[in-house]
């Protein structure tokens, strides 16, 4: 636990295998995971490069509920680097998107909806979206 560059590692050759067996939906998956390596390490704006290629494949096989997560993800990416605006944005339209559905990713959407509010000064709408 913990492990980042070991974990880039592992994951760098799983993405490797896929884009050369053209297993796209295991390559967004890996592409995906990268991202977020790089997002719990800081480093928001490789997560959001990361985020962007893997949103790209995603759309090309027609997964929705993987591009929600992924847009989901690069709006927690925009935390890291400030842009608590367009977080804002991003995340609402995944909410808006998902509406009364239900998605797995809508927890962390939602907290980091709070965290992009709250880096705007909405103190009462944080405090709503954290609920």
């Amino acid at each position: 636990l913990g492990d980042f560059e070991k974990a880039a590692f592992y994951e760098e050759k799983e993405v490797t295998l896929n884009r050369q067996l053209g297993n796209l939906r295991s390559l967004g998956n890996g592409v995906n995971s990268l991202g977020e390596i790089r997002r719990l390490q800081g480093d928001g704006q490789k997560a959001i490069e990361y985020y962007d290629e893997a949103l790209a494949l995603m759309k090309e096989i027609g997964s929705k509920s993987s591009e929600l997560m992924i847009l989901s993800n690069r709006g927690g990416a925009r935390l890291l680097l400030s842009d608590f605006e367009r977080a804002e944005s991003e995340l609402r339209n995944v909410i808006e998107t998902v509406g009364d559905a239900g998605h797995f990713i809508l927890p962390e959407t939602f907290c980091f909806l709070a965290q992009a509010l709250l880096g705007q000064n909405k103190i009462a709408p944080a405090l709503e979206a954290a609920q």
